[in-house]
């Protein structure tokens, strides 16, 4: 009788430390995004002078697309978009795989991961 109260006092010790732990794991702070970049890459941006938008035109580059339940992003000279977002004064306003359309003044500008692929592979 008296060991089965030791271990009946025992798996309730055991269970208040489990709740104990895992009360204080719901109150710590959500885990960080580990597909966002660590605060010290994030750079920070100035206001463009009406001067440098006169200057030699952005390239860009579409290193990647993501087409995905309905959620689409594209990676533009490293800056993943979704559509609306804008970067160097170009919107993005359509994503397929491989593809992306960006907006500037009204004008249109069709940018492929594949190009990128053939302009390297040619290169070599």
């Amino acid at each position: 009788m008296k060991s089965m109260f030791r271990q009946l006092l025992l798996a309730a010790l055991t269970m208040l430390a489990f709740l104990a732990a895992a009360a204080q794991e719901l109150q710590s702070p959500p885990l960080r995004n580990p597909f966002s970049r660590p605060d010290f890459m994030v750079a920070t941006r100035t206001t463009p002078s009406a001067q440098s938008f006169l200057a030699a035109p952005v390239e860009l580059e579409l290193r990647a697309t993501l087409v995905s339940n309905g959620r689409t992003l594209a990676n533009v000279n490293g800056q993943v978009l979704a559509v609306g977002q804008s970067y160097e004064g170009h919107r993005l306003i359509y994503v397929e795989e491989g593809r992306a359309v960006l907006l500037r003044d009204g004008e249109r500008l069709t940018l492929s991961v594949y190009e990128r692929q053939s302009e390297s592979d040619e290169r070599r």
